[in-house]
């Protein structure tokens, strides 16, 4: 399976320096997460989304989007990987 084939899983992240940031951009109201996942994410991955209200998109939700509103959809790319 080539690497652009596979669906998103989840690997832990941690935020930190998370009051520089606050400090540097003033007060927020809402700050949302917007995950972009060319070909989908696992179902582990799309728990934690849930959980978490983070928003996400797959390849053909975002060429829906973009057509929506007049731009073009995402190209076709074809990633080559040496064995």
């Amino acid at each position: 399976m080539h690497p652009q084939d596979r669906k998103l899983t989840f690997t832990p992240v941690q935020v930190t320096n998370s009051g520089c940031v606050k400090a540097s951009i003033g007060k927020t109201k809402k700050l949302r997460l917007w995950l972009y996942a060319h070909n989908g994410v696992t179902k582990l991955a799309l728990d934690l989304i849930n959980q978490h209200g983070i928003l996400w998109s797959d390849k053909n939700d975002l060429n829906a989007l973009l057509n929506a509103i007049g731009l073009r959809k995402l190209s076709e790319i074809t990633l080559c990987f040496k064995k």
